[in-house]
């Protein structure tokens, strides 16, 4: 499909600690293969991907929020890693409520693109781990509660993806992020759904609250313990968490051949549109 519109990702990779000591959470050219992959994945609906870093992500970044950009490293106190739910039960809306650290990380004007003249760009902030496990943590619009309501400015966050470079599981282990995952948060943040339910989750495919048909768990936007991986299903256990060993998640063989959870339909071409000011004309 003819490329039609141009998204781009402002990228920081974060470290482990401040200064000329500690360890990046991932490498340039990691992040450069996602986005090599992201873009294979949004080529479906006619949409290309650039870095609006130059072309290429900066060298890991030396300023030092909370655990040193960690956000969740070990022996930290695993509450203030970890974001949770805010429920408005009167209008039927659950939103997200960052936890401190991801406030501080996202806080930080000098690793975000400078606001003036509008937002055009996703901030993209790759971690090493969440001390709860997952992959990434996004902020679409309609997931943070509107200014004035509740938090003070939470809106201050929009677009904002704090991506896992490891992936942790309840036993301690983990292993290396899922290649669809940068694609599947970026997917939130242009789709915006609301989750107008206070029991069904209406954000992922089939945005119907009920679980993915077999045939419709090639998605991009299924939720994450109905992703495949190279024709096979994710092994999780009972608290829903992926299962690894020796550093790679456990795959359950589908015996179907069908493709890996990258797929678009042309009716999401439609609904990955919701910020106009993030696609660019190509």
């Amino acid at each position: 499909m003819k490329v039609k519109n141009v998204v781009k990702l402002h990228v920081n990779i974060m470290k482990d600690q401040a200064g000329n000591i500690g360890t990046a959470a991932t490498t340039a050219a990691a992040v450069i293969e996602d986005v090599k992959k992201m873009r294979e994945i949004y080529a479906q609906i006619g949409l290309d991907v650039q870095l609006s870093n130059g072309g290429t992500p900066p060298e890991p970044d030396t300023s030092n929020p909370p655990n040193g950009a960690g956000l969740n490293m070990p022996g930290g106190n695993p509450s203030q890693d970890t974001w949770i739910l805010d429920l408005d039960r009167a209008n039927r809306r659950i939103y997200v409520d960052p936890s401190g650290e991801q406030r501080a990380l996202l806080d930080d004007a000098n690793l975000r693109t400078p606001s003036a003249g509008g937002k055009d760009d996703i901030e993209v902030y790759y971690i090493n781990r969440f001390s709860m496990g997952g992959g990434a943590a996004s902020f679409p619009s309609n997931a943070l509660r509107p200014n004035g309501q509740g938090f003070a400015n939470d809106q201050r966050y929009v677009n904002s993806i704090i991506l896992a470079t490891k992936m942790l599981v309840l036993d301690g282990s983990e292993g290396d992020r899922f290649y669809m995952i940068l694609a599947h948060e970026v997917g939130h943040i242009l789709e915006d759904r609301k989750q107008d339910s206070l029991t069904a989750d209406v954000t992922h495919y089939p945005y119907t609250g009920l679980l993915p048909k077999p045939s419709e768990k090639t998605n991009l936007m299924v939720n994450g313990p109905y992703m495949i991986v190279s024709g096979k299903f994710i092994k999780r256990d009972m608290q829903g968490q992926p299962v690894f060993e020796n550093g790679e998640p456990v795959l359950i063989d589908t015996n179907s051949g069908i493709f890996d959870s990258r797929r678009l339909t042309t009716g999401q071409e439609g609904t990955l549109n919701a910020h106009p000011e993030l696609l660019h004309p190509a």
